[in-house]
């Protein structure tokens, strides 16, 4: 877990501080439109038709606004579902910031 978690703060963060490169917020979207098609494909090659894909708040927002400008999400709140629909090739966000699963 550490090692995972060590490098997932050098690929996200770059930890500019100490001279390391940090990746642009273009290669991060990349990374996650690319990581997101890998998802897809396995998913309809085992024939599955509903994914959850956990992501930290920054990265959900760089995501949701690269597949839908209008989206224009700017804070997540913790624990929300924002719903992203696959079809015919194209990624569609159905919602953003959704709590309305929590009981007050």
């Amino acid at each position: 877990m550490k090692k995972w978690l060590f490098g997932f703060v050098l690929g996200v963060v770059g930890l500019g501080l100490m001279g390391w490169p940090a990746e642009s917020s273009k290669e991060v979207v990349d990374r996650l439109v690319a990581g997101a098609d890998e998802i897809i494909k396995e998913a309809q090659k085992n024939g599955d038709t509903d994914i959850l894909v956990v992501f930290h708040g920054n990265s959900i927002i760089k995501l949701l606004y690269a597949l839908d400008s209008t989206s224009n999400p700017t804070m997540i709140e913790n624990a929300s579902i924002s719903k992203v629909v696959y079809k015919d090739r194209k990624y569609t966000v159905a919602s953003v910031n959704d709590t309305s699963y929590i009981k007050e």
